[in-house]
């Protein structure tokens, strides 16, 4: 049973960092550094977290599934076997590709970086590591 407290905890910072990413105008941000997903929902499993700026976030888990379902504060959760499937994922459960993308550029590896680029095509790609150190500012 997940602690009610740390559920509304999480919300409130996902709350928080929604109403950033709206304020600068991005659609969502794919979050992929383990401290920033672990402080947004409680779980340290890979994988790349979608947080749009309004509606509820998409964890999209590598390794391990049934250890995200256990530890992660939000309900949406789905496996993700490569990289390549996010935007499917994302069209899937948004009902639409998001037209500007935030990424923690501080973190993301090169790699990473360009094969996100390659699989939203027509998206901008905008910086919001700041936006992210922001949230985790609060305690």
């Amino acid at each position: 049973m997940k602690c009610p407290s740390l559920k509304m905890e999480s919300s409130e910072r996902i709350k928080r960092f929604q109403e950033l990413l709206g304020k600068e105008q991005v659609d969502g941000a794919l979050i992929i550094q383990k401290m920033a997903v672990f402080y947004l929902i409680g779980t340290d499993q890979n994988g790349v977290l979608w947080v749009p700026a309004g509606g509820e976030p998409l964890f999209m888990v590598r390794k391990s599934y049934e250890r995200s379902l256990q530890d992660a504060l939000i309900e949406r959760i789905l496996p993700l076997k490569s990289l390549s499937k996010v935007p499917e994922l994302l069209r899937e459960h948004n009902r639409k590709t998001p037209g500007r993308i935030g990424l923690e550029l501080d973190v993301l590896p090169a790699r990473m970086y360009l094969t996100l680029v390659e699989l939203f095509p027509d998206a901008a790609l905008a910086d919001v590591s700041l936006l992210v150190r922001q949230v985790r500012m609060v305690k």
